[in-house]
């Protein structure tokens, strides 16, 4: 399974249902780790925390649906190009 196709999903089907995609994304994000007890370590960007950070292309506040273009994924510091990855993914799990 490629981690992450769901969490995209679930931002998306809020806004589609009359969530703004700043409110989505606390949904998917800040409210999960207060959920969890972690948000003091994870579920936003601050000093001190643990954060992955997804690039994407086009504007997500005017349509929802950009956050399935991410050209690079940062996940502890390190940038990785999404599209190398799936290349690598066809064939071994899922649709690709």
């Amino acid at each position: 399974m490629v981690p992450g196709f769901s969490g995209k999903r679930q931002i998306e089907l809020l806004a589609e249902e009359g969530f703004s995609f700043p409110q989505a994304l606390k949904i998917a994000t800040l409210n999960g780790a207060h959920y969890l007890g972690r948000d003091r370590d994870v579920g936003t960007l601050a000093v001190g925390k643990r954060a992955d950070i997804a690039v994407v292309t086009g504007d997500p506040m005017k349509n929802a649906a950009a956050i399935q273009t991410m050209p690079l994924i940062f996940k502890k510091g390190v940038g990785y190009d999404s599209k190398a990855i799936f290349e690598a993914m066809k064939g071994q799990s899922g649709l690709y």
